[in-house]
């Protein structure tokens, strides 16, 4: 009995220390984010810099990484809207489904037809979400997930932890994909990145 007492003992410790690494890699992630927007000279020019403070997040939780179901469902080529007037191609590679607390969940996940022509993309998966969080928490037009089509299988994991916001977040001067009706769910995902904080009057 005492032998089995240890083993529980030291699975325990093993797990926490599995979800401290995590929580300290995705805490150091965003650390990393958050410096780079401060720094780079060429992702926000110096009147946006004066604006803005830093990023906010949701609390990291490792409850937040899911494996979805995915089934491969490819439809035609569309022009999806975006916050100006470009229209960038995309298609529709397939569905994920997934449960939020008791919801189940099917959302459309989507090919960059440009960025297909690159080989380092041609596993790439651009998955939008439009959820409960917005727009009080969320970026009003919704945050992005970037995935890899499953190796093999019919499931993907989904780290809504890394769930980030579109550039236009931060600046007028890009332009990004609005997230479909069909990738708006009726649940909140309290995870990954909020609105910014940023200066109304520097």
């Amino acid at each position: 009995m005492k032998t089995l007492f240890t083993f529980y003992a030291l699975l325990l410790t093993f797990i926490s220390i599995g979800q401290n690494s995590y929580v300290d890699s995705i805490t150091q992630l965003r650390i990393e984010r958050n410096q780079h927007m401060l720094d780079s000279t060429s992702f926000l020019n110096e009147d946006e810099k004066a604006h803005f403070v830093r990023l906010d997040f949701f609390e990291v939780d490792s409850n937040w990484v899911i494996t979805a179901g995915f089934r491969k469902d490819v439809g035609d080529v569309i022009k999806m809207k975006t916050s100006t007037s470009r229209r960038p191609k995309y298609r529709r590679y397939g569905y994920l489904s997934f449960y939020v607390g008791d919801s189940l969940l099917e959302v459309p996940v989507y090919q960059n037809m440009n960025l297909l022509e690159k080989e380092e993309y041609e596993n790439y998966l651009f998955f939008p979400i439009d959820d409960y969080t917005i727009p009080d928490e969320s970026y009003p037009t919704g945050r992005y997930l970037d995935i890899n089509k499953p190796e093999k299988g019919d499931s993907i994991v989904l780290d809504f932890n890394m769930l980030y916001n579109p550039y236009c977040a931060y600046s007028y001067r890009y332009s990004c994909p609005v997230t479909p009706r069909e990738n708006k769910v009726h649940v909140r995902i309290e995870a990954g990145e909020k609105i910014p904080i940023l200066r109304e009057d520097p």
